[in-house]
């Protein structure tokens, strides 16, 4: 995943969280007034070097290797597991998620299912306005 794509799921995650309704709102909420510098850190063409620190404010688990590297998940947890394969193959100990971790884990699902529910409205009014404009041209 690029981080175009990262920094929407970024973006979207805030909104859902009701930190903010908009990428632009969101801009002037971090200090970015002009929203043509805020939309070029967005799409990756500047990155502040305190734009990390801003972010976090508002979500203080979000893993940053994840959001500048796309490694990892986007809150960073980690998966706690004690397994040990014993000579038959079998596991045996503990592989558990712990509730943070299972907690963060249905957000970050539920926040992408939005994301992507959005991505197909927002698709489907294009095409709709595509097919409007051909329409017109067409009876002409």
């Amino acid at each position: 995943m690029n981080r175009v794509i990262r920094n929407k799921i970024l973006v979207q995650e805030i909104i859902n969280r009701g930190i903010c309704s908009s990428q632009k709102e969101l801009g002037v909420l971090l200090g970015y007034e002009n929203e043509s510098y805020f939309s070029q850190i967005m799409t990756g063409l500047k990155t502040p070097k305190n734009f990390i620190t801003k972010i976090k404010s508002l979500l203080p688990g979000l893993n940053e290797d994840w959001l500048l590297n796309g490694r990892g998940d986007m809150f960073g947890t980690p998966i706690e597991s004690n397994v040990i394969v014993e000579g038959n193959g079998n596991a045996v100990g503990n592989n558990s998620i712990n509730t943070a971790t299972n907690s963060q884990l249905v957000a970050e699902i539920t926040a992408q299912r939005r994301f992507a529910e959005k991505i197909q409205a927002d698709s489907k009014e294009q095409i709709d306005r595509l097919l409007g404009i051909i329409e017109k041209l067409s009876n002409h």
